[in-house]
């Protein structure tokens, strides 16, 4: 029979960026599970076909991305990690969600945040890297 842990629905991760927890948007925490397989089709002839598949690498790595708010504290570590970012240094981030854990390291953003300064103003970040298995 499953557990609390195994069927509870993962929706309030606790993001670390480099060690220190960042607040986010609810509901804006997104990650793609790295790996992509191109599927083909091969000509066996007389209308038979052999399906061949190979793994794309260049889709092996991890993605994640998430909204803070444009607040004076999240907009300036916004901009430190963009500078780590621009000056080739990786970061690293982990979430916790219940009993549910995942690590990346070598992460850099890829987007360029853009802080929208209204009253509900965000920030988006996007990370690419490497996940740990």
């Amino acid at each position: 029979m499953a557990t609390t842990d195994q069927t509870r629905q993962l929706s309030t991760p606790k993001i670390f960026v480099n060690g220190v927890v960042w607040p986010i948007k609810p509901n804006s925490f997104k990650r793609a599970v790295p790996g992509e397989t191109k599927v083909r089709a091969m000509s066996a002839g007389g209308g038979a076909v052999n399906i061949v598949a190979g793994l794309n690498a260049e889709e092996l790595k991890a993605k994640v991305s998430f909204t803070v708010a444009n607040t004076k504290q999240m907009l300036l570590r916004v901009e430190a990690l963009m500078a780590r970012t621009n000056r080739g240094e990786a970061s690293t981030v982990r979430i916790v969600d219940g009993a549910y854990q995942k690590a990346f390291v070598t992460m850099y953003v890829t987007n360029k945040p853009e802080a929208s300064f209204e009253a509900e103003g965000d920030i988006e970040i996007e990370m690419e890297g490497e996940e740990v298995l």
